[in-house]
């Protein structure tokens, strides 16, 4: 009786492994889905700071930002490769970009802390 109990106990307590897909976009038609960057539900259209954007950029560089009236020089590092499981590893992917790179013509992911003090 107790290995009976015991196994049923198993039995409803096993993990169930079970997902509905309530959204899937790919990233790689020319019009995605959905917009970025709108006003909608109180969000912001632009910043001065960062944006989302969609592309296919890895690389990263060099550049350099304005921050209490200095040139500041920064680099970016490469974004690092979409693993094998991914669906068209190295394509197109919805990130955040920083403004001060977009300016240095960087276009892969990364960002600028939102502080407000570097321009």
């Amino acid at each position: 009786m107790k290995q009976l109990v015991t196994l049923a106990t198993l039995l409803l307590l096993a993990p169930v492994q079970a997902q509905t897909v309530l959204f899937s976009e790919d990233f790689e038609s020319a019009q995605p889905a959905f917009q970025l960057n709108t006003a909608d539900v109180s969000s912001a259209t632009s910043s001065a700071d960062n944006t989302w954007v969609i592309n296919n950029a890895y690389n990263g560089g060099s550049g350099s930002i304005v921050c209490f009236g200095f040139p500041l020089p920064f680099t970016i590092p490469n974004t690092a490769g979409q693993p094998a499981g991914i669906t068209n590893a190295g394509g197109s992917y919805m990130h955040i970009v920083s403004q001060a790179a977009l300016n240095s013509g960087i276009s892969n992911c990364c960002f600028v802390a939102a502080d407000g003090l570097c321009a």
